[in-house]
């Protein structure tokens, strides 16, 4: 972390999060993470060790011994096969033995992730690396009790397939008790990061794995964020494992002592859809004036303005006000304010729903994290004017 930029502070009721510690230019990346380890959700479309895209690819390398794993080259399948916690002997092993029957998709990248993380764990016990990096995981918040109902068929499985692979242990080195499987499923469920993938072919968001980072899990969540993650997992230029790396980026200028905040969902999300997420999924009520602002709403509002489909932007105050006017009013979120600040930042592509991040410091143009298009300051003014209009015709 640039402790130059961001700092780690403790927040009453909150746990811990980062603030700037000193004024942030927006598009300026506020955090680049290194992820602790990462574990893709279905193999063959993407690298085990990486998560490039494999389509189109030549030099791809499967892994024969489990079937669980392909890589995008040679080169990757060496550094998952030196890594603990990526395609070790130890993780290979129990990956061929694991009994996936009856499970669903969801499940089945459950049990994956905890193959890699009790590896991680074992190897801890003797290697100083995998100890630091275990460290950081066992560091991270998390209840047991969230996971807990689920955990049990998860840990059978996996001490079945961890006892059929005699894995060889060395002094002070175990595999998993019940309730460090319970406890490693709330962590990921509280701080993975899904990674994205292209859109399916009918326009579905697809995850092509999770990963954990140990800074960016302390950012907290906000319904209108001030930063957004990007990321260069298929950037061609960049070499495994560096494009595994996440970039936080600042949406717009932030004063020092600010606290760095982002969307843990789309930020069209409705209402009803984030409060019930929140309780369901991280165990918090929010709070953030968006909420406070769109709880006073009717519930028919909620659904035409902010559903799960198609956003009907309702451009509130003048034609043309300017945003910077109004971002960084903390307490501010009435709803003229809320439909702008959603029609500058949410992606302008039907059916993508990604954020609109500044290209770089100074820049007045701002590209959407998903799908990678492009709008000008000029043109998100046009699209407000006509947005405006729609709304007085209506």
């Amino acid at each position: 972390m640039n402790t130059d930029v961001a700092v780690v502070i403790d927040i009453p009721g909150r746990g811990q999060g980062l603030k700037a510690a000193r004024n942030v230019t927006a598009g300026e990346v506020i955090l680049s993470d290194l992820p602790i380890f990462i574990a893709q959700n279905d193999v063959g479309e993407f690298c085990t060790a990486c998560l490039r895209a494999l389509a189109g690819r030549n030099d791809t390398v499967a892994c024969h011994d489990c079937g669980q794993a392909t890589f995008c080259s040679g080169a990757c399948e060496r550094l998952a096969q030196e890594d603990p916690a990526g395609h070790s002997p130890a993780v290979c092993r129990t990956l061929s033995k694991l009994d996936l029957h009856g499970l669903s998709g969801e499940s089945v990248a459950a049990l994956r992730f905890l193959v890699q993380a009790q590896a991680l764990f074992m190897a801890s016990a003797h290697n100083e690396a995998a100890r630091g990096r275990w460290a950081a995981f066992a560091g991270l918040s998390g209840a047991a009790d969230s996971k807990s109902k689920d955990s049990s068929d998860l840990f059978r499985r996996l001490s079945t397939a961890t006892f059929s692979a005699q894995l060889p242990q060395l002094a002070g080195s175990r595999p998993f008790l019940p309730e460090e499987v319970a406890d490693a499923l709330a962590k990921e469920e509280l701080n993975g990061y899904g990674i994205m993938a292209q859109s399916g072919p009918q326009g579905e968001r697809r995850i092509r794995g999770t990963a954990i980072y140990p800074t960016a899990s302390l950012i907290n969540h906000e319904c209108l964020p001030n930063v957004a993650r990007t990321d260069d997992f298929d950037a061609a230029d960049v070499k495994a494992p560096h494009n595994t790396a996440v970039h936080f980026k600042a949406l717009h200028d932030l004063p020092a002592g600010e606290e760095f905040t982002q969307s843990y969902f789309p930020m069209h999300t409705s209402y009803p859809v984030r409060q019930q997420r929140c309780q369901e999924q991280y165990g918090f009520t929010c709070t953030c004036p968006r909420c406070k602002e769109e709880s006073t709403w009717p519930s028919d509002d909620e659904a035409d303005s902010l559903g799960e489909g198609d956003m009907e932007v309702e451009a509130g105050g003048e034609p043309g006000s300017s945003m910077e006017a109004a971002e960084g009013e903390g307490e501010r979120a009435d709803a003229g304010y809320i439909q702008v600040f959603l029609l500058k930042y949410v992606c302008p592509q039907a059916d993508c729903f990604g954020t609109m991040v500044p290209s770089q410091p100074g820049s007045s143009v701002h590209v959407c994290n998903m799908c990678g298009c492009q709008r000008s300051e000029a043109q998100f003014l046009a699209d407000l004017k006509a947005a405006h209009s729609a709304e007085a015709m209506a």
